[in-house]
């Protein structure tokens, strides 16, 4: 948003993609969340999606999990 000349005037975090899309639905902001989760919520909220210009549209994606913790096959995986 800043790169295109947008100021975020306040900024909330949340655990949840229900919390997310709860507050996005009642008017109190907008979120980027992956297309799939999105459209999940476009079912039952009045929620408009907008797709990103190409160069805002990847993103790197880190996996984060407890050090020390046995890691499952699909973690390994990706």
């Amino acid at each position: 948003m800043r790169e295109d000349g947008m100021q975020p005037q306040k900024r909330m975090e949340f655990g949840t993609p229900d919390g997310i899309i709860g507050c996005v639905a009642a008017g109190l902001g907008v979120t980027l969340l992956p297309r799939t989760i999105a459209q999940k919520y476009m079912v039952t909220q009045s929620l408009s999606l907008h797709i990103l210009a190409t160069k805002q549209a990847r993103i790197p994606t880190r996996f984060i999990y407890r050090n020390g913790k046995v890691q499952s096959p699909a973690l390994k995986y990706f």
